[in-house]
């Protein structure tokens, strides 16, 4: 995959070249536990992973990253930067995900929420994910408390 067109928006493959505007998108949306360019780099370099990066335009809003093993894969994280939120770009994200995962034959997604990110919650809820299972303590948050993640599936063959 290397490029979808969305009007003026566009949905592009990223690889190592990408890891700095990665970080930087990482960081604002996850201030407190941000990921270097470096970090980055290391997981792109990796056989499992890809990712996709949002654009509006030329700018860079959001990404996702993941990773695939025969026929299932887990969302390592997904972000958008937080003034461009609440726009659909993240549900956009997904449906791109799932229909280049679908030509890999892979045929289950996962990932890991937040127990208390009822904004995210949602919109995997919306997107077809299935609440399958917990990890209590996963999170750390700003303060330092630990909030159990939730674990969510989607059947990729159905969407």
């Amino acid at each position: 995959m290397s490029k979808v067109e969305l009007e003026d928006d566009s949905i592009v493959s990223a690889g190592v070249e990408h890891s700095v505007v990665l970080a930087e998108l990482h960081a604002r949306c996850f201030p407190h536990s941000p990921w270097d360019a470096k970090s980055i780099s290391r997981i792109l370099v990796q056989e499992p992973y890809d990712c996709l990066i949002y654009c509006v335009g030329s700018t860079p809003v959001g990404f996702v990253l993941w990773q695939s093993v025969i026929d299932e894969a887990e969302i390592t994280t997904i972000c958008i930067d937080p003034k461009w939120r609440r726009k659909g770009y993240s549900r956009l994200l997904i449906v791109e995900l799932c229909r280049f995962l679908s030509q890999d034959q892979v045929s289950k997604l996962f990932l890991e929420v937040a127990e208390d990110n009822s904004p995210a919650i949602n919109l995997y809820l919306n997107a077809g994910f299935e609440k399958i299972g917990w990890r209590r303590k996963y999170y750390q948050k700003e303060d330092g408390t630990l909030v159990d993640a939730l674990v969510m599936g989607l059947d990729i063959i159905k969407t």
